[in-house]
Formats: structure tokens, sequence, C-alpha cells
């Protein structure tokens, strides 16, 4: 029996509360631009790696947009690449300190990473 799945589990059920979080606000917030739309659909559709080059390209030419850092940190956070989810939300942080969902997202890594130990750029 896998010791991690209890642990597993609370994960799995935080990142399903926080997309339905982000869900939420999302309609609340400002409409996302064509660019992000088409990142979050393929995001939604699985096709990983295809939205985050969309996503990043757009980060590139606007980085000062969070919508852009949290659609990142989920792509990462989703394909298991941990540092780099937690390095999205820590940009996020800086340009919005107090955003919901960039103080859920950090809490969830904070719980990972207290429980695995330190995140590395090869998690």
């Amino acid at each position: 029996m896998n010791s991690d799945a209890p642990f597993t589990s609370v994960v799995c059920r935080w990142v399903v509360f926080v997309f339905f979080l982000f869900m939420l606000t999302a309609g609340i917030a400002r409409e996302l631009s064509q660019s992000l739309r088409q990142a979050e659909e393929l995001y939604r559709a699985g096709r990983l790696s295809q939205a985050r080059e969309i996503a990043l390209a757009h980060h590139r030419a606007f980085p000062q947009d969070i919508a852009s850092l949290l659609i990142l940190g989920k792509i990462d956070l989703d394909s298991e690449h941990l540092h780099d989810a937690k390095e999205w939300f820590r940009m996020a942080s800086a340009i919005q300190r107090h955003h919901p969902l960039v103080d859920l997202y950090r809490k969830v890594l904070d719980e990972i990473e207290y429980r695995q130990g330190q995140l590395s750029p090869t998690c």
C-alpha cells in the first residue's frame, strides 16, 4: 500500500477546489484575451505543451498580466513541474500580492514542499 495515497488525495482535492474557484473568479474578472482563452481551452483539453507555448508567448508580450502567470502555474502544476509552478505563482504574487488564487496555489505548493522537502527544478 502506498503511504503517499492520503497525501495525494488531499492534494487532488485542493487542486480541484482551486480549479473551481478559478473558474468562478474568471467569470467575475475581466475577460481573457483571445490567446489566453485559447491556452485555457488547450489546458482543459489536456494539451498542456501547446497551452504552455501560447501562455508563455502571451506572458513575454505582457509580463505584468497575472492571468498568464496563473495559467502557466496551473499547467506546470498539472505537469508535475512543481518548482516551475511555484515560480509562476511567486511572480504572480509580486504583481498582485493578495490575489485569492495566487494565495491558494502558493499554500498548496508550500504544503507539498513541507511534506516532500525542497522542490527542485527536476520535480
